[in-house]
Order: C-alpha cells, then structure tokens, then sequence
C-alpha cells in the first residue's frame, strides 16, 4: 500500500495470490483481477474509485471473502454494503465490519 500505484496491472501470472492489498494508492479503476480465482482479501481503501460497474469485476472472485473500498467515492453510496453483497455474495467481511 501507499506506491502511488494508479493502475492495477502486470498480475497476470500471479493466479495464486490470496491477498492483494492495493490501499491508499490513486486507483480509479478495479480491472485485471477477474484471473485471480485464489483471491480472498482485496484491499482497496483510500483510492479513487467512483464507477460501480469496474466495481462489478469483483463479481469473478468466487472466493473473496473480505474487500475493503471504504474512503473511495463508490463507498459513499447510501447502498454501499448491499452493493457489494449483491456484487461479491461469498463476501463475509466489508471494510472492518462483518456482512449479516
């Protein structure tokens, strides 16, 4: 986290990673994740991100089980949490608070 990061890119032969922590970089746009069927832990908070439908790339993790986007423009939406259940349903945890 905090490497300025402002594209997610070049993971493309990391298939096996179960954590990803991308935190407090200047990302607008979650992309080049669906091929990370290991995935349980994203780690997005303190970005830029303000798209829903880049959001809905998470719909390809099947194991995700915690995603963190809190302090990114999406996250401000009164339907955050709901959004993101619907999106990513094998979700358990969003942002420190676990999903009913």
């Amino acid at each position: 986290s905090e490497n300025g990061i402002m594209k997610i890119e070049n993971l493309n032969e990391k298939t096996k990673l179960e954590t990803l922590d991308l935190a407090q970089n200047k990302i607008k746009v979650i992309e080049n994740i669906g091929h990370l069927s290991e995935l349980t832990e994203f780690w997005m908070n303190n970005n830029e991100v303000s798209d829903w439908g880049c959001v809905e790339n998470l719909s390809a993790l099947k194991k995700l089980a915690t995603v963190y986007l809190e302090k990114n423009p999406v996250a401000e939406d009164p339907m955050y949490r709901r959004k993101l259940k619907i999106i990513a349903p094998s979700l358990s945890q969003i942002d420190a608070t676990l999903c009913r």
